[in-house]
């Protein structure tokens, strides 16, 4: 890992002429393509069956109710004293119920996005280890957390590693620069003809 780095670094150093920034560029935009891409799968059925519980588990992110009953923390940060919380003055003016609020629209983008299928594997990733968290460390765990916890972390698993599939906004992302990739490959091989 730290030799692809040093290769990276080093081929950022070795940017000297207009044509190393654009390969440099390609190679940037691959990685989005691959970060946002999805396994190609060419069931329908098998896409619909990954996204499915990927959409239920988005709609329990967004209702208090439903993360209680997946074990996901609900107003973690209402369980905090304010004198716990040590503020500089310049943000004095942040208090718990704002804390509140924020962690409540947190909870409200990474279950939308995971609906959407927008970004899914880095929401996933997140998803996962907040759920992890709150499977080790919480000393309470509710009647129905007890199987869906497992089945929560198994989806956000398979989500990291599959990304949303051919039903989400990745997959449109992906089809949108392949089909740039594409056209930039057939301008740069009509202008060399010419």
């Amino acid at each position: 890992m730290i030799d692809k780095l040093k290769k990276r670094w080093e081929r950022l150093k070795s940017i000297k002429s207009r044509k190393d920034l654009f390969i440099v560029i390609e190679e940037i935009e691959d990685l989005f393509k691959r970060l946002f891409s999805s396994v190609e799968i060419k069931s329908g059925w098998v896409n619909l069956l990954i996204a499915v519980p990927r959409v239920t588990f988005g709609v329990f992110l967004l209702f208090d109710v439903w993360r209680i009953k997946i074990g996901m923390p609900v107003n973690e940060l209402a369980t905090l004293m304010p004198d716990q919380f040590v503020m500089p003055d310049w943000l004095s003016w942040i208090d718990e119920t704002m804390l509140n609020r924020l962690e409540r629209i947190e909870y409200w983008v990474e279950g939308g996005m995971m609906i959407t299928g927008f970004n899914t594997r880095l929401i996933a990733l997140s998803l996962v280890w907040t759920a992890a968290d709150g499977l080790f460390t919480s000393t309470t765990l509710g009647v129905w957390s007890v199987p869906l916890m497992p089945l929560f972390i198994v989806v956000c698993t398979y989500s990291v590693i599959l990304g949303s599939g051919k039903i989400g906004i990745d997959y449109i992302i992906a089809k949108w620069f392949s089909k740039k990739k594409r056209q930039n490959n057939k301008n740069r091989t009509k202008g060399q003809s010419q």
